[in-house]
């Protein structure tokens, strides 16, 4: 018991958050933010995912906000979201010459794709010439809308091998949305395979903060999480939800537990109640200690 405690204490401290960017003005932002900067450390990593509703334009700025914080923006980078090299290109460039050094970069869900990126890989000597050094990948425990099985892990060396010939780090993996008992076992699965590969590459494990059942499906629906959605309709495991509600205790009890443990947790804001999932952080870490 003492070692899951150990490493359920090492999973919350090296915690990163993600946030939707403000979609209506600058100061509903960083109110948001900088009202609760007493429960998170200078240098926290905040991801900025590029979803349904969200510009170019609402990256950049909440990049601006969070670095005036003394916050580390991880500008999620959306492949099928680029209409033009020029965007690209000017979005990449303004990021970086705020003080952005990594990005999030992913396929992600448009179908068709809004420009001429169909894949994460394709955008990787657009960054490296814009200077981006680092990158993190999204990871797939779960599965992957285009890929299944080994093809999964075959597609993560192929974008490793990618970076690698543009001069670009993969910093670390972070996996999609996941918060079930039968999800933890994929999770450890998917950590043996890359094991099994000779992949070394640390690993994050998104998961949602306390949120109601409403809140974890217009979290999904907002983020546009297409396979996410079907399971919290259709999985047994998630009837319960609508009485109970979300918590993450379990979940990490579980994943604590692993033989092959991740080394950190991606922490998203699916109740929309920033100061509640930074509470309850500080509430499992006190009660860990």
């Amino acid at each position: 018991m003492e070692t899951v405690k150990v490493w359920m204490e090492r999973l919350l401290e090296r915690a990163t958050f993600e946030l939707v960017p403000f979609r209506r003005n600058l100061t509903d932002f960083s109110r948001m933010v900088s009202e609760r900067t007493e429960l998170l450390q200078a240098g926290t990593a905040i991801s900025l995912p590029w979803v349904n509703k969200i510009t170019p334009d609402h990256l950049q700025r909440g990049v601006v906000e969070l670095l005036r914080l003394k916050l580390e923006p991880i500008c999620n980078i959306v492949a099928r979201r680029i209409e033009s090299d020029t965007l690209l290109e000017g979005l990449v460039s303004r990021l970086v010459e705020a003080g952005v050094t990594r990005v999030l970069v992913v396929a992600g869900d448009p179908n068709p794709a809004v420009g001429r990126y169909d894949k994460c890989v394709e955008v990787l000597p657009i960054l490296a010439g814009c200077g981006i050094k680092k990158v993190w990948f999204a990871g797939h425990p779960t599965g992957h809308l285009r890929f299944s099985g080994a093809e999964i892990i075959d597609h993560l060396e192929e974008k490793i091998c990618v970076a690698e010939e543009c001069g670009v780090q993969v910093e670390r993996l972070v996996t999609q949305l996941v918060y079930s008992g039968s999800e933890a076992r994929a999770v450890e699965t998917y950590l043996q395979r890359l094991s099994c590969r000779g992949i070394e590459i640390p690993v994050w494990i998104g998961v949602p903060g306390p949120a109601t059942f409403a809140g974890l499906l217009d979290f999904a629906r907002r983020c546009a999480l297409t396979s996410r959605l079907h399971y919290l309709l259709s999985h047994p495991t998630m009837a319960l939800l609508p009485l109970a509600g979300w918590h993450p205790e379990r979940f990490l009890t579980k994943i604590g537990a692993m033989p092959s443990c991740p080394s950190g947790l991606h922490l998203m804001d699916a109740g929309r109640d920033l100061e509640a999932l930074l509470k309850w952080r500080a509430k499992a870490l006190a009660a860990l200690r």
